[in-house]
């Protein structure tokens, strides 16, 4: 939001995720589709690492870590779990619908986030999840299923 007419840093810098985002979905297709999916997704892991690994060498220097099974457990399905086999869909999917048309199903996170809470933590699930998750599913389904009438789309032009 804006302060005085200036922007605040942190909406510059989701500007800027969103940008690179955008832009790594539009290369992937060609991408994906001259080296493969798996050996791509397998790269940006590897160029992931010496960006992240500094800020858990600090965490570690910082805190005492404390290793019990549960948090072997989430480390493990934070790094392959979410960051190797999300990343591999998500690739997936770019390369066999498109950036535009994988977009629509990037709208389901939060609805893979709420069933693994309710599946993992036990939290409740009640009326306004269920609400919630009918329309995020109703709406992917529309993006996905209808398509602009030729006409439509020579007007949007």
């Amino acid at each position: 939001a804006e302060v005085d007419g200036a922007l605040n840093p942190g909406d510059l810098v989701i500007r800027g995720a969103v940008a690179l985002w955008a832009g790594y979905s539009l290369a992937g297709k060609a991408i994906f589709a001259r080296h493969g999916v798996l050996p791509v997704t397998l790269m940006i892991t590897a160029l992931a690492l010496p960006m992240t690994a500094p800020w858990g060498v600090w965490e570690y220097t910082h805190t005492a870590p404390q290793f019990t099974a549960l948090t072997v457990a989430v480390l493990l399905y934070i790094s392959l779990g979410v960051g190797v086999v999300a990343l591999l869909a998500w690739n997936t999917g770019v390369k066999a619908l498109g950036p535009g048309e994988a977009m629509a199903f990037m709208n389901m996170t939060p609805l893979y986030a709420a069933a693994g809470s309710v599946l993992v933590l036990g939290e409740p699930l009640g009326t306004p999840q269920i609400i919630g998750a009918a329309l995020v599913v109703g709406g992917c389904l529309m993006a996905a299923l209808i398509t602009p009438r030729p006409s439509a789309r020579k007007e949007a032009a």
